[in-house]
């Protein structure tokens, strides 16, 4: 298999190893999270209930306690060996409870894993009664630390403050299992039992981590799963083409309203459109005669074939989901309702079982299509999720949006696998390079990025556009990429060079949606005028 050379060389110097997909051991799963962002309420995890008291504000994104009644009363039981539990907060006060398991009012029928100040510096007791504590260090000179309580059965309690191992002792598992939930803010152990300061993040994870997954934990990565990368090998009976012969065929006429999305089926026949005027259309090319549907209460945002060709996915402003037949008919054969905010993009994978979807509500969800259940409903993003691509081997998915990251997830076992920043980007759309090593950014900054994604790193950034981009899509045989946004222009970058191609002419206004064609000899556009241009590439 030969790669592109850009591509090659970007793979030797950042490590990326072609071949080296062996199975990554299990991983530590997230089971709660308590971000503080935005309120009391987590993001991972769905506890049985929670008691707030004292008035705790959430402020800045983190909360403060005020150190007279302030707690949160978490009703959710954890594990008793084999955990972590990872708090960052700020506190000057050098005597008081950050955190216990309980039972009955404020642990008064049983109290367990405490974790507390004393002088400043971290103690903490597991039942039957083993308390240890760090004899070095201030952790209350008023800065953010993070506290790790690590749990290993036959490998006793640990304290990692700031990712440095400040205590150790033999109690590997807890004998306290009547447990109904946790305080945050509180420990009776403590000399003062209710903490003062800032409480900026709580994560409980299911495994105890190791110090190089907690050094992993403090450069922000989460730990819900392995990355594991075989690079895919590139199609070989795709003709070759030359940009510079693109042709501009007759445009495809649309609804009187703003094209979103545009889709080829995958024997390249039939143009499938979404509008946000609710429509779906989907034209055949050989006579060029439409067949519309509209079923959506609101505006379409994509629109999906199966790998199959025999259905299309479509995605709504109205939180829905439909599928259609192809070619549709007046009303979809299936609905798939759950999200709860507008739904951005879709993504089948390559067997035709799954559909990924991802929202504004920003969870992802992975769909089981032959009984339309969610199999995983996935979270992690704070903002709104915009982006969305399955890698050609269907078992990880990358996202991104509003909330600056890019988040890959493991499909079968339903996990986040990996979390990077996109430097300040606010990714609108993403692409596999057709290797499946390399994942391909563009957004609001007008930048299109590419990624290593097993370390997080930028491979290479591409200038020219002069305006937001909205979408991107990569040719199957992986050496042309096409971009466009508002500046009107479809771009092509020639990705075993880095060049800046020639810009496809014809486009008029803003576009929202590209897509090629499965043999690669058609690329095609649509945005705010409405009909989709195609533009035919020959072969050489």
């Amino acid at each position: 298999m030969r790669l592109p050379l850009w591509i090659a060389v970007a793979i030797c110097g950042l490590g990326i190893q072609a071949g080296s997909g062996a199975d990554a051991p299990p991983a530590p799963q997230l089971l709660i999270h308590y971000p503080f962002d935005k309120d009391l309420n987590p993001t991972v995890g769905k506890p049985t209930s929670q008691m707030a008291a004292g008035g705790i504000a959430v402020k800045d994104g983190f909360a403060v306690f005020d150190g007279t009644d302030d707690l949160v009363e978490v009703i959710h039981n954890l594990p008793e060996t084999d955990f972590t539990i990872a708090i960052r907060f700020k506190t000057a006060v050098p005597q008081c409870g950050i955190f216990a398991v309980h039972t009955g009012p404020l642990g008064q029928a049983g109290n367990d894993r405490h974790m507390f100040l004393k002088d400043g510096k971290p103690q903490q007791r597991v039942y039957n009664n083993e308390t240890i504590g760090a004899t070095e260090g201030n952790a209350a000179d008023g800065q953010f630390h993070t506290w790790m309580q690590v749990l290993r059965m036959g490998g006793g309690q640990q304290i990692f403050l700031d990712g440095k191992l400040v205590a150790s002792g033999q109690k590997g598992a807890s004998d306290f299992v009547a447990d109904q939930g946790f305080l945050i803010g509180y420990s009776s152990d403590a000399g003062h039992p209710y903490f003062q300061g800032e409480i900026d993040d709580l994560k409980i994870w299911n495994r105890p981590l190791t110090e190089v997954q907690i050094a992993a934990v403090l450069k922000g990565e989460p730990l819900e799963g392995g990355l594991a990368l075989t690079a895919l090998p590139l199609p070989s009976t795709l003709p070759p083409i030359n940009p510079a012969n693109a042709k501009l065929l007759a445009p495809l006429a649309g609804h009187p309203a703003t094209g979103s999305s545009v889709a080829f089926s995958p024997n390249g026949q039939q143009v499938a459109a979404g509008y946000f005027n609710n429509a779906l259309r989907v034209w055949n090319l050989a006579d060029g005669k439409p067949t519309d549907a509209t079923a959506h209460k609101a505006g379409i945002t994509a629109v999906r074939f199966n790998p199959a060709g025999d259905q299309i996915a479509t995605a709504g402003m109205d939180n829905s989901i439909l599928i259609w037949a192809n070619p549709p008919a007046a009303m979809p054969v299936k609905t798939l309702a759950g999200h709860t905010r507008w739904v951005r993009d879709l993504a089948y994978t390559p067997d035709g079982m799954r559909l990924v979807s991802v929202s504004d509500d920003r969870s992802v969800r992975v769909w089981n299509l032959a009984d339309g259940k969610v199999l995983h409903t996935l979270t992690g993003h704070t903002d709104w999720i915009m982006a969305l691509v399955v890698r050609a081997d269907g078992r990880y998915a990358a996202t991104a949006g509003y909330d600056q990251t890019i988040r890959l997830w493991d499909l079968d076992r339903g996990a986040q696998v990996k979390q990077f920043s996109t430097k300040g980007q606010i990714v609108s759309d993403l692409a596999w390079t057709a290797d499946g090593m390399a994942l391909i950014s563009v957004g609001l900054d007008r930048m299109v990025r590419i990624w290593n994604p097993l370390d997080g790193q930028q491979v290479r950034e591409l200038a020219g556009h002069t305006d937001q981009l909205h979408c991107l899509a990569m040719h199957p045989a992986g050496q042309l990429l096409a971009t466009a946004g508002a500046d009107r222009i479809v771009q092509l970058w020639n990705l075993t060079t880095g060049e800046k191609l020639k810009p496809l002419e014809g486009s008029t206004t803003w576009l929202h949606g590209l897509t090629w064609s499965a043999d690669g000899s058609k690329l095609g556009s649509i945005g705010v005028d409405q009909v989709v241009r195609l533009w035919e590439f020959p072969a050489n």
